[in-house]
């Protein structure tokens, strides 16, 4: 891991604020434009995978100058800036550290996953504790969390760093934290009380919200995310930075009065469909491989005739 052994001066990078610059006159037109740049340098995928035009054509008159600025807020990330972003997230845990620290500390962690509420194999966890591998870090040091359990309890004192692709509500994590492991009282959070292990959270983006969710239940944890996503960058926050000061009070009846039309279900914001997306986030986040649950359900819906900018891939 050569170019790791170099304490890494990064801290977590903050999605720009569009709101210092949002233009006050979008037009279609010119939005459309901008879309086509991005696919044509290769920032965008081709329309197959993210059709602007396509999705814009599900609007109503009425609709149309709302639907621009949400299209004007989606951010999208290519698998390739994904690692980069990832990367980054792991070594921003050593900002702080000597040389000889980080050396160290490479040297010794272990790396694990987190899991969902039905630890399954296609959680994400599994394909970024992979991209791990990229980083120098041996396969026997990639280990699941009854391993990383077991070996904690037996008197591991290292760094034991959960990756992740995102975070939105926080609750996997919290999860993965309290699960008990083989018996009642020996989850990592009976655990990390007892033991001298470190505990790191390297997610490549991280939302604000869940980011508290899980300084406030699960304070042993260090979270040092690759990219950091304020609450402003929701769509249904009050301060929101999609909509310029006009659109603001009309947003939230905007999306949803579009959603039930398209028939996105409304379950409180507990749903992974729900219509204001999962922990009511309303985020305009995609990556290549996959749409979060917290992003707005209107970007990739497909039912009842609605055209999705970006189809979520099975």
């Amino acid at each position: 891991m050569t170019q790791g052994r170099e304490p890494p001066a990064l801290r977590p990078v903050q999605l720009p604020r569009p709101d210092t610059a949002l233009p006050m006159d979008l037009t279609t037109e010119s939005l459309i434009e901008k879309c086509e740049y991005f696919s044509s340098i290769g920032i965008w995928p081709s329309k197959v995978d993210l059709d602007p035009e396509r999705w814009l054509g599900n609007f109503l008159p009425g609709e149309v100058e709302h639907a621009i600025y949400l299209l004007n807020a989606f951010i999208y990330f290519d698998s390739a800036l994904v690692d980069q972003i990832f990367n980054t997230a792991i070594r921003t845990v050593g900002r702080w550290m000597t040389a000889e620290q980080w050396k160290e500390f490479l040297d010794t962690l272990v790396v694990t996953i987190v899991t969902g509420e039905e630890p399954s194999v296609t959680d994400s966890g599994h394909l970024f504790a992979r991209k791990a591998r990229s980083l120098g870090i041996p396969q026997e040091r990639i280990i699941n969390p009854q391993q990383a359990n077991d070996l904690i309890q037996r008197g591991f004192d290292g760094p034991v760093v959960f990756v992740d692709d995102f975070v939105g509500s926080g609750n996997q994590f919290k999860t993965t934290w309290q699960r008990p492991s083989r018996t009642q009282f020996d989850s990592f959070k009976d655990l990390a009380p007892l033991f001298r292990a470190k505990f790191y959270y390297c997610p490549a983006f991280c939302t604000e919200f869940g980011l508290q969710q899980i300084e406030s239940e699960c304070p042993e944890v260090t979270v040092s995310p690759g990219v950091f996503i304020p609450n402003n960058y929701g769509a249904l926050d009050p301060d929101s930075v999609v909509w310029p000061t006009r659109l603001k009070s009309t947003s939230e009846e905007f999306i949803r009065s579009v959603s039930e039309r398209a028939g996105i279900p409304d379950t409180g914001g507990t749903g992974p469909d729900d219509w204001r997306g999962f922990a009511s986030l309303g985020l305009t986040v995609a990556f290549e491989d996959s749409v979060p649950d917290a992003t707005l359900p209107m970007i990739y819906w497909e039912q009842n005739g609605w055209r999705p900018l970006m189809r979520r891939k099975a």
